[in-house]
């Protein structure tokens, strides 16, 4: 039975972000237990991450998410996104799904892959535009994911260079000591590589679908 419920902090309609941010993703494969007690807890600390402001000029560089989207990973799989959790097929299933608490119709959860002793880790953060925790249903196809080892669009993925994606995408229209930030030539998609700013290696990728910026 998938847990539901509601977040307690402001999120801004992903829990992937404020997860990402805040390092709950270090050591990811967590155990059974420990993904419990984070997600029953309901105690996800924001560190705010600051863009670098020192240009005015927001471009959406040079990536084209018709031909991104036919090149995309998931666990070593060609996955089509969006996706459901029944499109990654048997041995994955959503554990915890939440809605967003304030006020805008999203909810988010934690897919975990089961193994053959019945043991759980997970896997990726799913989150879904205009729906609620309610509605879900494994057949939803999501809006955004975060995946820290085995997400890869194009090629870029853990262990990539940020160099190697600024080949393919441009150059990011926001970066921090955190985060480089890609958009589409639309504007309305968003890859998010987290990175290593010792190495410019990529550490994990958010992708979301439907995005907006913040005023």
């Amino acid at each position: 039975m998938i847990k539901r419920g509601y977040m307690s902090r402001k999120i801004l309609g992903f829990i992937l972000c404020m997860i990402i941010t805040a390092g709950a993703m270090t050591g990811c494969g967590q155990s059974k237990e420990s993904s419990d007690k984070s997600a029953k807890s309901g105690s996800y600390s924001v560190s705010e991450s600051k863009y670098d402001s020192s240009s005015s000029e927001v471009s959406t560089g040079k990536l084209d998410w018709n031909e991104a989207k036919k090149d995309i990973t998931f666990d070593g799989n060609k996955i089509d996104f969006p996706f459901s959790v029944n499109d990654l097929g048997e041995g994955y299933k959503m554990k915890y799904i939440y809605d967003s608490a304030f006020g805008d119709k999203s909810c988010s959860g934690e897919v975990v892959t089961v193994d053959s002793d019945g043991s759980e880790f997970t896997s990726c953060y799913l989150s879904f535009d205009d729906l609620t925790a309610d509605e879900y249903t494994d057949d939803t196809k999501c809006t955004s994911i975060l995946s820290p080892n085995d997400l890869t669009v194009q090629g870029i993925g853990k262990g990539s260079s940020l160099e190697d994606a600024e080949k393919l995408w441009g150059k990011p229209y926001k970066k921090d000591d955190i985060f480089a930030f890609f958009l589409s030539k639309s504007g309305t998609e968003r890859i998010e590589l987290k990175y290593d700013t010792e190495t410019d290696k990529v550490k994990s990728v958010y992708i979301t679908l439907n995005f907006k910026e913040e005023e």
